[in-house]
């Protein structure tokens, strides 16, 4: 069996509390896969207080392995193994006695193929991947009693409780408090605004309850108790020191009232915007590659982490590796959001050193770097034989760094969030039930975005007037009809749904109540846009807010492609861009010049065929009465039975031009006598009457 690299993931747990005498199962928050070929360790928190039993799963794989199994080992140790498979559910025994110091399980998956006739290792067997992954435990656990112990190191979940009529501090503080929990906890772990104090339900294990409650200026008060089950941090206070005491939730110190935290750090951190930084300074661990065959790690590098949207992204690696003879054919291949971009040949010399850039193009919000070593054991097996150390690729994080460009480059729609606040967020909530319901939908984008920003985004509460008058790029919820004009969405919230494009104005067809997330980029402005619209230019139920908000949840901000997510009551939410939605020819309206200019043309060519048409209908009236008029002479004297003399004048003629028979000119007729003028009639002028 071969064991390649190892990846520790920590995870959190859904565990339902059952009586102390009934064992019960519990889903993790999430999907955990295994990517790499050969062995993935995931590390399962097990609360105090319950006493674990089993771990069960449901085990995929890509393709059937003939042969080939997958093993499971519990701290190094294998306790079960099944036969490759595309789909089986899986429960691995675990006992107290494997919970290890730091409350934690260390599960590790793997996969072996068939051995070759003479081979000293075991090749694996493809990729492994585990979903719905659940505790199976009994007994209860222990409730925390101050607020320095009341986060576990992973959590089924933290919902933040704010009032229905919370006033702008409370909700700021709110929408701060989410956007904390998700720096604090991974993307699997469920981190809800409500208004409403949960129902009594089964309680959850590592699940937490955070109450903001308005008081008093000054100090904020922590208080750590219990509601239905719950644990339950009370937060108590008013204006900034509340916001403050919500930001003070993404630091392992919460440095509140009542509490024995050192140092704590309750303000805004300044954000850097060095453009070259090193990848310990970007939160990245240790990266070690060890073992022959394949071997993958990942790590992520996020735009937000240089403080502004980034145009290009340079890489500079330095490590050590263990020595491979000349031409074993040993390399480091190098991808960026799948696309290979580097490889390099690693051969005597141990230490190396690789420079790569990340397309243009292929730049993310949070863009993912994938190191695979490819090497062969000194005997040809693509697996590690019991006798041979491991081969490994040590990368130096203090010396390797990562220098960018300030730019937006060619990323669009939602990719060019969260990089482009520059860590502020201002927010705009517009509902008819109230700011507080509007923040839930809020809340949950917020904590989207935060899981792709690299450090806490500051949340700015403003009235939606102030918003649109505003030109900082935000966060606008509970946009109708009239806000997407305003805001000049690509997608305007009316009935005939027009959505601009470059050259053109499309209608998309669908009367029904829709709700949909914009991106919009105007005039250097960008904004996220969420609305909904329905019969008579009001907002949609808000259960098609809730799909689309939903939808951008399950699929992950940095996963998150084009500039709309559209959802109505018939159909699922899902994600497109305004571009690729083709103008329908039928409804198609132009709005480029170039119709005016084609117009142009037509007029003219019209203007020209009506001037021929009137010029040929005059030529044949013309025709047509010449030859209709009747002969009145002859065209020339010659016709008549005149002589000519020599002199060329015409002899015997009775009438010469211009005289009479005498030889005088006749005398210009008589105008006829004027006739005299009638005098004018006059009437009396009536009398006043006294």
């Amino acid at each position: 069996m071969a064991t390649l690299a190892s990846t520790a993931l920590s995870v959190g747990l859904v565990l339902a509390t059952p009586a102390a005498s009934q064992a019960d199962s519990a889903l993790v928050p999430g999907t955990m896969s295994s990517d790499n070929v050969g062995t993935s360790t995931f590390s399962v928190p097990v609360p105090s207080g319950v006493v674990p039993s089993a771990i069960s799963a449901i085990l995929t794989q890509p393709a059937l392995v003939e042969g080939g199994t997958v093993v499971f080992s519990v701290n190094g140790r294998p306790v079960l193994s099944v036969a490759s498979t595309l789909y089986r559910k899986v429960s691995i025994p675990v006992t107290p006695a494997d919970v290890v110091a730091d409350g934690t399980i260390a599960l590790s998956v793997s996969t072996a193929g068939v051995a070759a006739a003479g081979a000293t290792c075991t090749p694996p067997a493809g990729t492994a991947a585990l979903r719905r992954i659940a505790l199976q435990y009994t007994g209860v656990e222990t409730a925390p009693t101050s607020p320095g112990t009341f986060f576990p190191p992973s959590s089924a979940g933290v919902n933040v409780q704010i009032p229905q009529d919370a006033d702008q501090a409370t909700i700021t503080a709110g929408l701060t408090a989410v956007a904390a929990l998700a720096v604090q906890y991974d993307d699997d772990t469920p981190i809800a605004l409500v208004t409403k104090t949960p129902a009594s339900t089964k309680v959850v294990a590592t699940q937490r309850l955070v109450v903001l409650t308005p008081g008093p200026a000054g100090e904020v008060n922590a208080e750590v108790s219990s509601t239905n089950g719950v644990p339950t941090l009370t937060l108590t206070g008013s204006g900034d020191a509340l916001v403050a005491a919500a930001r003070a939730l993404s630091t392992e110190t919460l440095g509140l009232s009542g509490t024995s935290a050192q140092n704590p750090s309750q303000q805004a951190k300044p954000r850097n915007t060095a453009t070259t930084r090193t990848l310990g300074s970007l939160q990245v661990g240790d990266l070690t590659l060890s073992g022959y065959g394949s071997v993958t790690r990942d790590l992520e590098l996020r735009q937000d982490s240089f403080g502004q949207p980034v145009d290009s992204m340079k890489v500079h690696l330095e490590g050590t590796h263990t020595a491979f003879a000349e031409g074993s054919g040993a390399r480091l291949d190098i991808r960026a959001n799948g696309a290979l971009v580097a490889s390099q040949n690693l051969g005597q010399e141990s230490a190396f050193s690789v420079d790569f850039s990340v397309p243009a193009n292929e730049l993310r919000s949070v863009n993912d770097l994938s190191l695979t070593l490819n090497a062969l054991a000194p005997d040809g097996s693509a697996c590690t034989p019991a006798s041979v150390p491991a081969a490994e690729v040590d990368i130096d994080t203090a010396s390797s760094t990562v220098a960018v460009t300030p730019g937006t480059g060619e990323a669009e729609g939602f990719q060019l969030f969260p990089q482009i606040l520059e860590g502020t967020l201002p927010v705009a909530l517009k509902a008819v039930q109230g700011e507080a319901t509007a923040a839930i939908n809020a809340a949950a984008i917020i904590v989207d975005i935060q899981r792709a920003a690299g450090s806490l985004l500051d949340i700015q509460l403003m009235t939606p007037d102030r918003f649109l008058a505003d030109d900082r790029s935000g966060l606008f919820i509970g946009a109708v009809a009239s806000d997407s004009q305003a805001l000049d969405a690509p997608l305007k919230l009316s009935a005939t749904r027009l959505l601009d494009r470059e050259d053109s104005t499309v209608e998309v067809t669908s009367q029904d109540p829709y709700a949909v997330l914009e991106s919009i980029d105007r005039d250097d402005r960008l904004v996220l846009m969420l609305g909904s619209w329905a019969t008579g230019d009001k907002a949609a139920d808000g259960i098609l807010a809730r799909k689309v908000v939903d939808f951008v949840g399950s699929t992950g901000w940095a996963d998150l492609e084009g500039d709309l997510v559209i959802a109505d009551e018939a159909n699922p939410a899902f994600a497109t861009a305004s571009r690729s939605l083709a103008p329908h020819q039928e409804v198609e309206e132009e709005t480029s010049y170039a119709k005016w200019f084609v117009a142009g043309i037509a007029l003219l060519l019209l203007l020209l065929a009506l001037q021929v048409f009137l010029a040929i209908r005059r030529d044949r009236r013309v025709s047509r009465a010449e030859e209709e008029e009747p002969r009145r002479g002859p065209a020339y004297v010659e016709d008549e039975a005149h002589e000519v003399d020599d002199l060329g004048d015409v002899d015997d003629l009775d009438v010469l031009e211009g005289t009479d028979d005498r030889g005088t000119t006749p005398a210009p007729p008589t105008a006829p006598p004027a006739q005299p003028k009638a005098a004018p009639t006059t009437k009396p002028r009536p009398k006043k009457k006294p």
